[in-house]
């Protein structure tokens, strides 16, 4: 008997992929293996990253040259302001391109329980929120425990981890921190991450896979993600004037005008598309920002299990006043670097054990 559950527990291990692929679910992958490693990351990637850092730097670079004249009459403070913004929208960037966005491991996950466990122990708030009354975080448990859909009890149910990876997540710490059980990463996936088809991994606090940086925005790279948004915005905006003045008039010779007007024309034409996505980028991610949410959370609200029960526009994680949620993410101190440790985060209460906020409370309600 004792020699049966080993190969038991190897074989619900290695159904598990197939078994996420088939229900069509977000933490399948197009692979049977799991890509956890930095190499294997690296091999998924390819050379995308330095492919889109190159054409960013190849662009930036043309740009500036074809303004070189430009900035050297210009005003002062135009130019510094300028060069000041481009600069610091390059080192972003190559951050986000080159770096961690806060991919989920198991030690990870255990840095993050040790700390719960040891404010738990000492008398202070688990969940780790002082606007959160106990009464409330007990009312979550029991809701996490009773009233899940039926979609995720079949997925903790058939798609649990193996019987040695009890002993790292107690029952009420599944409950109350955590969102299934990941196949493909073999870890217990924690609230608000996901796992990237792209990547290979599970990410912390997943927002969305970005193409044009080849790369995830989670957790450890979010405020990186949103400075590099403003730094972009200034820099396109202040180059417009200057590309304006750099332009030559009209000339009757064509090729005298196609050879010092034609590039800067070109650049002034894509300026002004990437200018609005930017800005458009920008105001969504500061919304977010402020009310604590994500792309995913805000796109994929019907199909996540601790969101779909509430009231559309609502935000269950703002427990502050705008200001104050945006100073505090913006000043986030994530590096963004390997082994990020994460933030566990806990499940919503009930709606109608919601404490009240600056969006929602008894007096009015912003949604």
């Amino acid at each position: 008997m004792a020699a049966a559950d080993p190969s038991a527990d190897e074989m619900a291990r290695n159904s598990v992929p197939e078994r996420a692929r088939e229900r069509g679910s977000d933490d399948g992958s197009e692979d049977n293996v799991p890509l956890t490693g930095d190499s294997a990351l690296v091999s998924r990637k390819g050379v995308m990253p330095s492919v889109i850092l190159g054409a960013w730097v190849a662009f930036h670079t043309l740009l500036c040259a074809l303004l070189h004249g430009t900035l050297a009459t210009a005003d002062r403070g135009h130019s510094i302001s300028f060069c000041v913004a481009t600069v610091l929208a390059g080192l972003l960037y190559a951050r986000l391109v080159c770096g961690d966005p806060g991919y989920v491991d198991e030690a990870a996950i255990r840095e993050q329980l040790s700390e719960l466990r040891t404010q738990c122990a000492l008398g202070g708030d688990a969940g780790g929120s002082a606007a959160t009354p106990t009464a409330s975080v007990e009312q979550s448990s029991l809701l996490a425990q009773s009233e899940q859909s039926s979609l995720l009890a079949s997925e903790v149910a058939e798609v649990g981890p193996p019987a040695q990876g009890d002993d790292l997540v107690t029952s009420d710490e599944r409950a109350r921190y955590f969102g299934g059980w990941c196949g493909e990463c073999g870890i217990h996936r924690p609230l608000r991450s996901r796992h990237c088809r792209h990547c290979g991994r599970c990410v912390w606090r997943y927002d969305h896979h970005c193409f044009f940086l080849s790369n995830c925005i989670g957790e450890a790279n979010q405020v990186a993600f949103w400075w590099y948004l403003l730094a972009q915005a200034l820099s396109v905006w202040l180059a417009v004037p200057l590309v304006q003045r750099a332009k030559v008039g009209d000339d009757p010779d064509f090729w005298y005008w196609l050879a010092n007007t034609g590039p800067l024309f070109a650049c002034q034409l894509l300026l002004y598309p990437f200018g609005v996505m930017v800005s458009l980028l920008l105001s969504m991610h500061t919304f977010m920002a402020i009310v604590d949410t994500t792309s995913y959370e805000t796109g994929k609200r019907e199909k996540i299990e601790y969101l779909r029960e509430l009231p559309e526009c609502t935000f269950p994680f703002a427990r502050n006043l705008p200001c104050l949620t945006l100073a505090r993410y913006c000043a986030l101190p994530h590096a963004g670097t390997r082994g990020h440790a994460g933030t566990l985060v806990e499940r919503p209460p009930p709606f109608r054990n919601w404490p009240g906020s600056f969006w929602r409370n008894r007096y009015y309600s912003c949604c």
